[in-house]
């Protein structure tokens, strides 16, 4: 089978209900890039009144360019066409300059339903921040019964000598794709944050079971919790923001009992949250770095 198709079949949608009247929708699918190239791809939007909608998209979903992008956009009445553009970063694992982020723009993408699965479909521009176009090509989004139940198939119908990638990416997409979404942070990674607070709450704990793992927290080289041991339960630091850019390092001291050390994290200010998991060797550090 051809890796686009099985990652077509890896796609889902799935539709939640906030309070009594706020319907959150979430499509993921692929960007197919003119000239070769295909980029997973991830829209998450409501409803804000009237025609229009706001949310946020993810590219590069499992990739080493993991990026969350502000949306907004525009909604048919009868349903069947949506625009959106990208309006800003929320965070990226990408080291490139905001300059070079080609930003997502739909217009008047198709929304139909086709043998019981939704599916949105369209062409697409990428613009960098000036406006000069950076890329082009199609989008591809769909349900997420379809999908699924196509995955098992293929899943289940895979022998020994089938492709080793379709199975790793059968893997990836049951473990991250449908699991908690967390974005992980391993050897020397970056997690760069959007964040217009003046302070930060480091959370940090073991979400799996306890085995002795210990890190250390910098901030711009400051430590700011040396050699902790990492439990189940939650232990915080407020820290406060007087750089533009403020990096954050945190240090694997210790593996436990069995490795690697992997820690849970959650930074907050105010309403905001971002969850994380660092998935470090002894020594070994990942950065967060909070820009405004």
């Amino acid at each position: 089978m051809h890796i686009v198709n099985i990652i077509f079949l890896l796609l889902f949608v799935r539709v939640s209900v906030f309070g009594q009247q706020r319907v959150e929708h979430e499509f993921v699918g692929t960007l197919q890039i003119n000239g070769g190239g295909l980029v997973t791809y991830k829209l998450v939007f409501s409803e804000t009144g009237g025609l229009t909608i706001a949310g946020t998209s993810m590219t590069d979903l499992l990739g080493p360019d993991k990026t969350s992008s502000k949306i907004e956009g525009t909604i048919s009445v009868d349903k069947t066409k949506i625009s959106i553009r990208e309006t800003e970063n929320i965070y990226t694992k990408s080291t490139a300059a905001d300059s070079l982020f080609c930003y997502i723009h739909i217009n008047n993408a198709r929304i139909k339903k086709v043998s019981n699965k939704r599916v949105i479909q369209g062409n697409f521009v990428g613009k960098y921040r000036n406006g000069k176009k950076c890329v082009d090509g199609y989008i591809y989004l769909i349900g997420a019964d379809f999908a699924d139940s196509l995955a098992q198939k293929v899943a289940l119908s895979a022998n020994e000598n089938t492709s080793d990638t379709l199975k790793r990416l059968l893997s990836t997409y049951s473990q991250k794709v449908k699991g908690s979404g967390i974005t992980e942070l391993k050897k020397n990674e970056l997690l760069s944050i959007k964040w217009p607070c003046q302070e930060a709450t480091i959370e940090l704990w073991d979400g799996r079971a306890e085995d002795g793992d210990m890190v250390s927290v910098l901030l711009n080289g400051v430590v700011v919790m040396e050699k902790v041991v990492i439990t189940q339960q939650k232990k915080s630091v407020v820290v406060q923001l007087r750089e533009k850019i403020n990096l954050i390092k945190i240090i694997a001291e210790h593996e436990g009992n069995q490795s690697p050390c992997t820690v849970d994290v959650v930074m907050r200010c105010d309403d905001r949250k971002h969850s994380l998991q660092t998935v470090l060797n002894k020594s070994e550090n990942a950065l967060i770095k909070l820009y405004n």
